[in-house]
């Protein structure tokens, strides 16, 4: 799973059938209501589909269509329900006990969950490896995910060509509430505008989960993709919630397959809006939504007694 926009986004796989290599020179038309726009200070026919804002490299787009038509599939009434089945119903009892036999989990800071109570909004997760979204899940929103609101089960944005690149995988995905993205799609990103319809949406509230920085792994250095930026600027009202996983790079399979249950802390960092941003440009804004959350994650990090990660440019 990976942060919109950036060199952490992967192109879809070549030889898929579905995903053509080549986007037609115009935006593939869509029904339904358009979301609110990225760049209100820009006109359109500024944008390209290789639009040149920080972190974003002129690399060629590809079609955006089928992951439209995956997207424009998530977060449905239908999906929703499906998701908390799978998720809540028939992984949750063995995931949540599973988690807690095979490791020590502490969860800190839950209150701050909160905010996203009345409005919904973002999840910003600290991100090393594409599963481990779901040990943010089972270690802090499945016992809530039971009985509370749907803040504890997002739709989370994902990478196409790891997550759809068959059809098997984006059953899965879509079961998962998975939204795909593809690297190159500038502004005309799919994963974007399917999730600002969702927040727009005035018939439920909807929390969008995304990893700006993309999986990390063992490096102690990292970027974080302008793709929260786009979306805490498109809705600077909604909240952003940075949240971090603590001892999961320090973490070994032999410590787990041995049963030494090493400690994993899920920590909510404190909240923001896109609203604090400050800049003069487009540009500037997006570069202070990103600072926002690696400062918010490295805050919580020094408050846990661990040395934060070192956040370089794109």
């Amino acid at each position: 799973m990976h942060g919109i926009g950036g060199g952490e986004m992967s192109a879809l796989h070549s030889s898929t059938p579905d995903y053509p290599s080549e986007l037609p020179s115009e935006p593939t038309p869509r029904g339904g209501a358009a979301p609110p726009a990225l760049y209100p200070d820009r006109s359109e026919d500024s944008l390209t589909p290789t639009d040149t804002i920080p972190h974003l490299r002129p690399v060629r787009v590809h079609d955006l269509a089928p992951l439209r038509r995956h997207n424009a599939r998530v977060g449905t009434l239908f999906n929703l329900c499906l998701q908390r089945l799978v998720m809540v119903v028939l992984l949750g009892p063995i995931s949540f006990v599973a988690v807690r036999v095979l490791f020590r989990v502490r969860f800190e800071n839950r209150e701050r969950l909160d905010v996203l109570r009345s409005r919904g909004g973002f999840y910003a997760l600290r991100h090393f490896y594409e599963w481990d979204p779901f040990l943010h899940f089972f270690i802090g929103g499945y016992a809530k995910a039971i009985t509370s609101g749907s803040h504890f089960l997002p739709t989370t944005i994902a990478n196409a060509s790891v997550w759809m690149r068959t059809r098997p995988m984006r059953m899965l995905s879509f079961c998962f509430g998975l939204l795909g993205l593809t690297r190159g799609a500038g502004t005309r990103q799919p994963a974007t505008e399917r999730a600002l319809e969702l927040l727009a949406s005035s018939k439920r509230k909807h929390v969008v989960a995304i990893c700006p920085s993309g999986p990390i792994g063992k490096r102690r250095r990292f970027t974080i993709a302008p793709g929260i930026g786009h979306l805490a600027l498109a809705r600077p009202d909604l909240p952003v919630v940075p949240i971090t996983l603590v001892g999961l790079q320090e973490i070994s399979l032999r410590d787990v397959l041995t049963f030494k249950r090493p400690t994993l802390t899920l920590s909510i960092c404190r909240p923001f809006y896109g609203g604090e941003a400050r800049g003069g440009s487009v540009e500037s804004r997006l570069e202070a939504v990103c600072a926002l959350v690696g400062d918010r994650w490295a805050e919580e990090e020094a408050r846990l007694g661990v040395d934060p990660l070192e956040r370089t440019s794109a």
